[in-house]
């Protein structure tokens, strides 16, 4: 399954996150992509893929088991998120 804004190329984002480093630490090991809950997508439905990050396993547990204070370093970890895909062609701006 994949999803990417309208009128873009569909890439599985998910599967592409396996093998990208974590944005928070840079670890290879464990990689998934995590899905920012930003708004309400509706209940029981996870946001789209391209409103993620990847993450490794100790990042994404704690990001789900105590939450996240500091926005900051999430922001970071999506725009450098952003910025990987921009860089390996994921993602395009036109």
């Amino acid at each position: 399954r994949s999803c990417w804004p309208r009128g873009s190329r569909v890439v599985d984002l998910r599967r592409l996150a396996k093998d990208q480093p974590c944005m928070m630490c840079g670890s290879t090991e464990g990689v998934v992509l995590h899905h920012f809950r930003v708004g309400n997508p509706g209940m029981g439905r996870r946001p789209p893929d391209h409103k993620g990050v990847a993450l490794c396993f100790i990042h994404h547990s704690y990001v789900h088991n105590e939450g996240i204070a500091d926005h900051k370093a999430m922001l970071s970890a999506y725009l450098k998120q952003v910025d990987y895909w921009l860089q390996t062609e994921v993602m395009t701006i036109q």
